[in-house]
């Protein structure tokens, strides 16, 4: 119900200060006669269009004497005015010209029109997350009395329910696997926090059930779905808003248990991978140990000018008795100086097993 002045079918060569009963029903008259004449259903006056109907309703308003007195205030109040008819906000920048409090029974007659504009308003900005709008609306207190709280804020209320349906529905989601990562970021962007800790204490509980429900979706998102982090970021982000004790507690304890099972988890997978990779070195470090025996031998094999198949290790009397190494070989080599070893030692029980004979 948005409000609409009824001085202004007044004719213009009419003051508002001498507007009484004699003069409404003049201009009523002429008004009506218009309608007949012209077979219209609509009039225009002043570059706003009014049909018969309306025309009827604003002038009864008028010819009741107090409620005349309070349209004529309202009138003469421009950013009052203004604010009831077209939602301009100046109303709530500029000091009041007019304390509609103080009066109680022009905040009831102000009050209904008031709250409706108000409402759609306040509404409209939360859905726009409109932050400069909602600063000129969010003001200390309204200026009315307590009695309105809840008619001025229904439309916002109405608005934050629906999307704690959302967040129900996106749980719903969640609990059965399907990813809903995108949408989830859509319930913790900065914006929206924002604009829910700039409303009053009126929606304190709604800011509670609201960051319940943000809980709610990050168990399943690390539990089922395994977005870890996204889970731990919806925790903190609903941390950000402004919560009873109780609830920031019940937030926090979730939060707790996710960040010590992720530290947990954190020092498994590094045990696992260092023993991963020990082995993994262990095998190559073998690996690469026999690769270079293997040359260290055929490096001393191929170093001596004596070209035979020793590696069958089945020595004839005339080859192994034929393996001269001299002294320079034998000491620049090791593995050549063991091999000659051997062949001396063979070389002995071959004179051994002669002498026998």
């Amino acid at each position: 119900m948005f409000y609409t002045s009824p001085l202004h079918i007044i004719p213009a060569n009419i003051s508002s200060n001498s507007i009484d009963g004699k003069t409404i029903r003049t201009a009523k008259k002429q008004l009506l006669v218009e309608f007949d004449l012209y077979s219209s259903t609509t009039i225009n006056i002043k570059g706003q269009e009014y049909d018969k109907n309306q025309v009827i309703k604003l002038f009864e308003s008028l010819e009741h004497e107090i409620q005349r007195d309070y349209h004529l205030r309202i009138f003469q109040n421009k950013p009052l005015l203004n604010f009831l008819e077209h939602g301009d906000t100046n109303f709530f920048i500029q000091p009041y010209e007019d304390d509609l409090i103080g009066d109680k029974d022009f905040a009831l007659f102000v009050g209904p029109y008031f709250s409706s504009r108000y409402s759609n308003l306040l509404a409209t900005a939360l859905k726009m997350l409109d932050l400069k709008q909602l600063q000129d609306l969010l003001i200390d207190s309204l200026p009315l009395p307590d009695r309105f709280d809840g008619s001025c804020y229904k439309g916002a209320f109405r608005f934050i329910n629906s999307k704690i349906l959302d967040l129900d529905n996106l749980i719903f989601e969640a609990q059965k696997g399907r990813n809903v990562s995108r949408e989830a970021n859509t319930f913790i962007n900065k914006e929206i926090i924002q604009v829910l800790n700039m409303l009053p204490d009126y929606f304190s509980g709604q800011r509670d059930t609201y960051a319940i429900k943000l809980r709610d979706l990050a168990i399943p998102l690390y539990n089922i779905g395994k977005k870890r982090k996204l889970a731990k970021q919806i925790l903190k982000t609903g941390l950000n808003l402004k919560l009873s004790e109780d609830t920031r507690e019940k937030m926090q304890v979730v939060l707790n248990q996710l960040e010590s099972l992720e530290a947990e988890h954190s020092a498994w997978t590094t045990t696992k991978q260092g023993r991963e990779t020990m082995s993994t070195a262990t095998m190559a470090f073998l690996f690469f140990k026999i690769i270079f025996l293997s040359m260290l031998m055929l490096r001393a094999c191929n170093s001596t000018s004596y070209r035979s198949n020793i590696y069958d290790y089945k020595f004839q009397n005339q080859q192994y008795n034929n393996f001269n190494f001299s002294d320079k070989q034998l000491q620049s080599n090791p593995n050549l100086k063991r091999l000659d070893s051997l062949l001396n030692e063979l070389q002995k029980r071959e004179a051994i097993n002669k002498e026998i004979k």
